[in-house]
């Protein structure tokens, strides 16, 4: 909720479990959207990175951004003979983030995956990992893909990070997960929680208006 890129971390393949398990951003997405003004154009999320580790269909869709990009395309691609719930949750995905990527990562080997004794070191992984490795973490720390953190169509600064960590803090604390409407409170779209130094949404449009 306080960085401008999501990473999804997820094992050989994108599955439906997978998307569904984005649910609670959904969820929050379109409660945000449905809460902006309809002159507004920003989405309540920046950047969606699905990280597929140990794939192993490289006959199919190559290592790397690219043929994550070409195998993201692929998952979700809405057809008109898919489900109702199948269709929607794609659609919300990509309607609720700015942008949507994916990295393919190959398996590292037996030693990083299996042997406690593994302690980071390159000459440990297997060659084609420890290539995808090195393109990347260039790739994620690229200043077209780590943005600046934006709320609302802002940027954020530094104290108002500190504002939203101590927010975001007390409302994980509970023993169960939040619901959406909660987090979209956190975010200024309530009036239980906002920065006291920014103005009220309402105000913040009207500004850039």
């Amino acid at each position: 909720m306080l960085s401008s890129i999501q990473i999804y971390n997820i094992s050989q393949q994108i599955s439906e479990d997978d998307l569904q398990h984005l649910h609670l951003f959904t969820d929050y997405g379109r409660l945000a959207m449905q809460d902006e003004s309809e002159d507004s154009k920003s989405k309540p999320f920046q950047r969606l990175e699905f990280l597929v580790r140990d794939w192993a269909f490289e006959y199919e869709f190559e290592l790397g951004k690219n043929g994550g990009k070409n195998y993201l395309n692929k998952i979700l691609a809405v057809s008109e003979t898919q489900h109702e719930e199948l269709q929607e949750v794609r659609n919300h995905i990509t309607n609720c983030f700015d942008e949507v990527g994916c990295f393919l990562l190959p398996y590292p080997g037996r030693t990083v995956a299996s042997k406690p004794q593994f302690k980071g070191k390159i000459s440990d992984m297997e060659e084609d990992f420890a290539a995808g490795l090195s393109d990347l973490i260039p790739y994620y720390l690229h200043e077209s893909v780590l943005k600046p953190k934006k709320i609302s169509g802002q940027v954020l600064k530094g104290k108002d990070l500190l504002y939203y960590f101590k927010a975001y803090v007390e409302i994980y604390q509970q023993d169960t997960l939040p619901e959406p409407m909660t987090m979209l409170r956190a975010d200024g779209g309530g009036e239980t929680i906002s920065p006291p130094w920014r103005p009220r949404r309402r105000n913040i449009r009207r500004k850039w208006i």
